[in-house]
């Protein structure tokens, strides 16, 4: 519908009256199929503000619920007044006018919850529940399926016969199964080869055979280990392949180390209940002095997120006091691959993330993943995080 195909501009010049849904019905066979399902996209869908250009200011969904639902608005009551969230916005600023200001005091409050890109982009209509905002075709299948009742649950493989579902397996034993399989399914084609084309009968001992000695090969050469399961030892010894041990453990010693001089090492860290989640970090120098310490609750249900508030928060302070020199230590690894990939970013803190990238170069910044049990002074203050409701430092 958001589309500059020409389809989604005829579709939005029939059914679009001032940016709502018109009531009345058309004929359209296109329409009539989607008609049905624009509640449902609308309220599980959220806009990114770029320049605010698209989005109506008071209907659309871009800091929470529609502005004219949380503030108790009436359709006549906004005549006169910006229709557009660009209008609120000036050089990548909000900017509230005084009178509107006036009208709302909780207006500013509430637009400030959304970062605005340093640089304009395009607005995107993002679905609330995918961290890339868009709907993957894999998850359009899987809702397809799920409402087709054609999901292969345990149930519904042990009702078509599989009776082994969901089991747990090693990696070894896995790939001692596939390769049964498959070698199972080859051996059927090629003894029927045989018999059609070549007027050749394969004994079943010999396939049988051919079966097992090339099964056991692929089990023995696999890099993958097994368990200690005795349903996996019997399986395993089944095709004759031996059973590949994990490693032992090994023991590291794991200490926080300083910067060095000059540079300033922060310690990040994130921590999450059922309910919210929060971030927190301690900055030290080369000395290992303590320069400060930040706590913050960041009402997001995601400890991933909450990881990437922390680095974020971070970044601005670094920022704030100057420090040019920044190494960033996290026992995230998924925070560590987002500063190298930012599909990783969810969508709602996509605008966040580009403003301290664009911090970050230009400034000497190195980031670093860090063992847990070094990253215990950060690992505290996320937890005081989760007891306090505003931002500490």
């Amino acid at each position: 519908m958001l589309s500059n195909e020409d389809w989604a501009v005829i579709l939005r010049s029939r059914v679009f009256r001032d940016d709502r849904i018109i009531n009345h019905h058309i004929y359209s066979s296109l329409w009539s199929s989607i008609k049905t399902e624009v509640s449902v996209i609308k309220s599980n869908s959220c806009w990114k503000v770029g320049t605010g250009q698209l989005i109506n200011l008071w209907y659309d969904s871009w800091c929470g619920d529609p502005l004219a639902q949380s503030l108790n608005i009436n359709q006549n009551d906004v005549i006169g007044l910006p229709q557009r969230v660009s209008e609120l916005i000036f050089n990548q600023q909000w900017f509230i006018p005084p009178d509107l200001d006036l009208l709302y005091p909780n207006l500013k409050n509430m637009v400030n919850t959304v970062t605005l890109p340093v640089e304009p982009v395009l607005d995107q209509l993002c679905w609330n529940e995918s961290s890339s905002g868009d709907v993957p075709p894999s998850k359009s299948l899987l809702v397809w399926r799920l409402m087709h009742d054609k999901i292969p649950t345990d149930d519904k493989l042990m009702e078509r016969g599989c009776s082994l579902p969901s089991m747990n397996w090693s990696p070894q034993c896995k790939v001692t199964t596939k390769a049964a399989i498959i070698n199972l399914l080859n051996a059927i084609w090629m003894a029927r080869n045989n018999a059609r084309f070549n007027s050749k009968i394969t004994h079943w001992k010999s396939s049988v055979a051919w079966i097992l000695s090339n099964t056991a090969l692929a089990g023995n050469y696999s890099s993958g280990v097994s368990s200690a399961s005795v349903r996996e030892f019997v399986i395993l010894k089944s095709f004759n392949v031996s059973s590949h041990p994990p490693k032992p453990l090994i023991l590291k010693e794991v200490i926080w180390q300083p910067p060095i001089p000059q540079w300033v090492k922060c310690n990040t860290d994130g921590a999450s209940n059922t309910s919210t989640s929060s971030c927190g970090g301690i900055f030290r120098n080369h000395n290992a002095d303590f320069l400060c310490a930040f706590a913050e609750n960041t009402g997001l249900k995601s400890a991933f997120k909450a990881e990437l508030c922390g680095v974020m928060r971070a970044i601005e302070i670094a920022a704030g006091k100057n420090w040019r020199n920044l190494w960033l230590e996290t026992d995230s690894t998924l925070v560590v691959m987002a500063f190298k990939s930012s599909a990783l970013m969810p969508w709602d803190l996509g605008n966040r993330w580009l403003n301290c990238i664009r911090i970050t170069n230009n400034m000497n910044f190195v980031v670093t993943h860090v063992y847990r049990e070094r990253n215990q002074c950060a690992d505290r203050l996320a937890n005081i995080g989760l007891t306090i409701d505003n931002f500490t430092i």
